[in-house]
């Protein structure tokens, strides 16, 4: 591949990258406004051919939403869709979870994706 195309791979690597954040930016609002689409949310946020060894960071209004991996047979960690039914921890950091009273979670899931098998 010649220096050039490398260079346009790169490029759409990331305007897909930004339409991913875009589309779940407004699939996190939705599920934000009904609790009842948490599950669509996780199903979208984790394609069922993708396995995660650190959690999915969306940057959204200078938050980051962590998501759990998945499964090996490709559905979204029990554990985890458990402990954030509730809607995704909003940390950047432990630093910020402690600040916010969402270091349980954040542990949680960063817990279940180390320990995933």
């Amino acid at each position: 591949m010649a220096r050039g195309d490398s260079h346009v791979v790169d490029l759409l690597k990331i305007s897909i990258e930004i339409l991913y954040k875009e589309l779940c930016g407004k699939l996190l609002d939705m599920c934000n406004a009904d609790s009842s689409l948490h599950e669509l949310e996780m199903r979208f946020l984790l394609p069922s051919d993708a396995l995660f060894a650190e959690p999915i960071q969306i940057t959204l209004d200078k938050r980051v939403h962590w998501y759990a991996g998945l499964t090996k047979q490709g559905q979204p960690c029990p554990i985890c869709v458990t402990r954030v039914s509730k809607g995704p921890a909003l940390v950047n950091d432990q630093s910020d979870a402690v600040k916010t009273g969402e270091l349980e979670r954040f542990i949680f899931i960063q817990q279940c994706i180390i320990t995933r098998e």
